[in-house]
C-alpha cells in the first residue's frame, strides 16, 4: 500500500488523477497476479473439447469469461477494502479520465503493458514464425466462426472478439504447443502489432467479420466496434477478461 500513497479525492468525491494511476496499476497487477494460473487451467479446459465439440467449446470459453471476471472482481475488491475505496468510487473515476483524452491514452496504455506475461519466449519463436502464426491462427479462428458460430452475431454480438481470439489462442496451443501467456510474450517482445503486414492481414478480417455482422443487423456492427473486434491471436484488451 506505500506504494500507492495518500488517496487525495477531488471535490466530487473521486480519486485525484495522480493517485487513480496508481490504484488502476497496482490493482490490475495484482488482479492479473492472482489470476494467472486460472488462465492456465481454463485455456487447458477449452483445448479438451478444442475442435471436438463446437457447442461445449463455446460454453466452456463462458465460463471462462466468468471465471475470470469472478477472480479479478475479488481481487479489486481486496485491494479496495484495503485502500479504503468503493468500487464506486474507482468507477466514477475511471469515467472522468476517460473523458481526458491524455489520461484515457496514459491508462489504456498502463493495461497493454499489464497484459505483457512475464515468461520466457522460446528461440522457437522467432519473429518470423510469431508472424506467421498469428495469419495463420487468425485464418483458422475466423474460418471457424464463419462455420460454427455465426449464431452468436445475432445472440450475442459483444462475445464474437473474445471468441475468435480464443480460438486464435487455442489453435497455437493445441497444433503448436505455445500456452497463451508464452504466445503473447512473443507478441510483445517482437512488437507483432506494429507488423505493418499483420495489421493490413488483420484488419482485412475484421472488415470481412464487420461485413457479415452488417449483414446480419446494422446495430451489431457498432456494437462489435465499441467493443473491440479482437484478433492478433488475443492481443490486449483491458478488463477482467485479459486480452483472450
Amino acid at each position: 500500500m506505500e506504494l500507492i500513497g495518500e488517496l487525495k479525492k477531488t471535490p466530487r468525491k473521486t480519486l485525484e488523477k495522480n493517485c487513480f494511476i496508481k490504484v488502476f496499476k497496482y490493482t490490475g497487477e495484482f488482479g492479473r497476479m492472482r489470476s494467472k494460473e486460472i488462465k492456465k487451467t481454463l485455456q487447458e479446459k477449452r483445448c479438451e473439447v478444442f475442435e471436438k465439440d463446437p457447442k461445449a467449446y463455446l460454453e466452456q470459453l463462458k465460463k471462462s469469461i466468468s471465471e475470470e471476471e469472478k477472480a479479478f472482481e475479488s481481487s479489486s475488491q481486496i485491494m479496495f477494502d484495503k485502500l479504503c475505496i468503493s468500487p464506486e468510487c474507482f468507477e466514477r473515476t475511471q469515467q472522468e479520465l476517460m473523458n481526458d483524452p491524455m489520461a484515457s491514452i496514459e491508462l489504456f496504455n498502463m493495461g497493454m503493458s499489464m497484459e505483457q506475461p512475464t515468461v520466457d519466449v522460446p528461440e522457437a519463436l522467432s519473429p518470423e514464425w510469431t508472424i506467421e502464426l498469428v495469419k495463420a491462427s487468425n485464418d483458422y479462428a475466423f474460418e471457424l466462426f464463419k462455420k460454427e458460430y455465426m449464431n452468436v452475431l445475432t445472440q450475442d454480438p459483444m462475445l464474437v472478439p473474445v471468441l475468435v481470439s480464443a480460438a486464435a489462442h487455442d489453435w497455437v496451443r493445441v497444433k503448436h504447443e505455445h500456452s497463451e501467456d508464452v504466445f503473447k510474450a512473443a507478441l510483445f517482445k517482437h512488437k507483432i502489432y506494429e507488423d505493418a503486414d499483420v495489421a493490413q492481414h488483420m484488419q482485412m478480417k475484421q472488415m470481412e467479420l464487420m461485413s457479415l455482422a452488417a449483414q446480419a443487423n446494422p446495430m451489431m456492427m457498432a456494437q462489435m466496434m465499441q467493443g473491440g473486434m479482437g484478433g492478433m491471436g488475443g492481443m490486449p484488451s483491458m478488463g477482467p477478461s485479459g486480452g483472450f
